[in-house]
């Protein structure tokens, strides 16, 4: 254990009589220093991406237990080597490459982990590999022939069952007459505990049909003086919920706040009505 010790030697002789002699010394022990902790290296890969593209890898999610990291080397796999947390690489041509992470810490312990970056061929750099076009008809060697792609997820319209993105299939969309390439032309919203729509047909910015997708079922919507929807959800002519852009909640017709419907015109034309006779009834009776 550590601590300070005291050491004391007594040496004796074998003469007649016997003699000795003692002396004594001072030791101090100190505690082993615990073994210095070599550093995580972790990335996120694997990593996918097309010849002549710039591809950004990771290792912020390496760490060291007992210090910190000061350098981080990477191999891409092609020769090249690159430095930093998320340093960039462009890969010249296509293949599966083996990608080492190196981290070093402040005690000079150092890390190694390894991924893979699987690169595709991108022969007219327009951010389609080859493959992909050739599969969808269209030129890998022409920069201008490439697959329309209306929300950007890499997924061409033609075999997109959703291109804007705005939950609402494109078929649907056609049916109810709305643009299946606006994101902004429909709304979810919960009716009777199922997802329904509210769709802007006529892209003015105003929802003007209703969608049941559960019943196949389209009715006309109305807006009310208060900007809230009036929903026909069973398609039978009357008014069954309100829909309340504002708020995003969705109300039955009948539990709409007492007095939200008052006919405010109406009563201030009566209540002008009723001060021009108070006031002419008033007068007559001076003149009596």
């Amino acid at each position: 254990a550590a601590g300070t010790y005291t050491v004391n030697l007594t040496v004796t002789d074998n003469g007649v009589p016997v003699l000795s002699d003692t002396t004594s010394t001072t030791v101090n022990v100190t505690e082993k220093p615990a073994a210095k902790k070599p550093p995580v290296a972790k990335t996120t890969g694997p990593y996918h991406g097309l010849t002549n593209q710039n591809i950004t890898f990771d290792g912020s999610a390496s760490y060291d237990g007992d210090g910190s990291i000061v350098n981080y080397t990477w191999d891409f796999g092609d020769g090249s080597v690159g430095y930093g947390v998320k340093p960039t690489h462009v890969y010249m041509v296509a293949g599966t490459f083996d990608v080492l992470l190196t981290v070093k810490d402040n005690d000079g312990l150092t890390n190694t982990t390894k991924t893979t970056a699987t690169i595709e061929l991108d022969s007219d750099g327009d951010g389609w590999s080859d493959e992909e076009e050739q599969r969808y008809g269209f030129d890998p060697n022409n920069s201008s022939s490439m697959p329309e792609d209306t929300d950007d997820d890499h997924v061409p319209d033609i075999v997109d069952s959703d291109d804007d993105n705005d939950g609402l299939p494109d078929d649907v969309e056609t049916l109810v007459g709305s643009d299946p390439q606006n994101e902004t032309n429909a709304t979810n919203v919960t009716v009777a505990d199922s997802n329904n729509y509210l769709v802007d047909t006529d892209n003015d910015g105003v929802y003007d049909t209703f969608y049941n997708p559960d019943t196949d079922t389209k009715t006309t919507v109305a807006k009310d003086q208060r900007g809230r929807y009036l929903i026909d959800f069973d398609g039978d002519g009357t008014v069954d919920y309100v829909y309340d852009p504002a708020s995003g909640s969705v109300n039955s017709y009948g539990e709409v706040t007492p007095g939200a419907e008052i006919p405010w015109l109406l009563v201030a034309v009566v209540v002008i009505f009723a001060v021009i006779a108070i006031t002419v009834v008033l007068y007559f009776r001076k003149k009596i």
